[in-house]
């Protein structure tokens, strides 16, 4: 009896899974070898969205040795990550009229630009945006000289 009832459990299963053969076991060949795969992830680079300052003195527009590095640094960046867009937004403090600030701003954006331009970076999108005084002084009505700058925004 028992062995009738794993015959039956046997056919049941076979019916049901679909893996039955009515000529017996067949050659099935083995499964191709597995290929190593390497996978060094210290290759790879990290990519994601960044935002890089660029700062300047009162009332200047020209870039220094520093603000070059960090074009140099963005330029490298960009060789190894795909972005979508580059914001690069120019700041300046509070002192003076805010129509002055907006053009002072609009040139410091504008010299960046022109920085990561000659750097030939394959961005599709460069947005440029001046900002001006936003942001330049303190709820105490101090003025922030580290308002002096254009971020440059890198997005994926």
């Amino acid at each position: 009896m028992i062995r009738t009832d794993l015959k039956l459990a046997g056919a049941a299963l076979c019916l049901f899974a679909g893996a039955c053969s009515s000529t017996g076991p067949t050659n099935v060949p083995p499964p191709p070898p597995l290929v190593p795969v390497e996978n060094n992830l210290a290759d790879v680079p990290t990519c994601m969205d960044e935002t890089h300052q660029i700062y300047f003195a009162s009332d200047q527009t020209e870039l220094d040795d520093v603000a070059l590095q960090v074009i140099d640094a963005i330029t490298e960046q960009a060789a190894t990550c795909e972005y979508a867009a580059i914001e690069v937004i120019g700041h300046t403090d509070s002192i003076g009229s805010e129509d002055v600030n907006i053009r002072v701003s609009q040139r410091r954006a504008d010299t960046v630009l022109e920085a990561l331009l000659d750097a030939e970076l394959a961005i599709d999108q460069i947005a440029i945006v001046a900002a001006g005084e936003r942001g330049a002084k303190t709820e105490d009505d101090l003025i922030v000289p580290m308002n002096r700058r254009v971020e440059i925004r890198m997005i994926q």
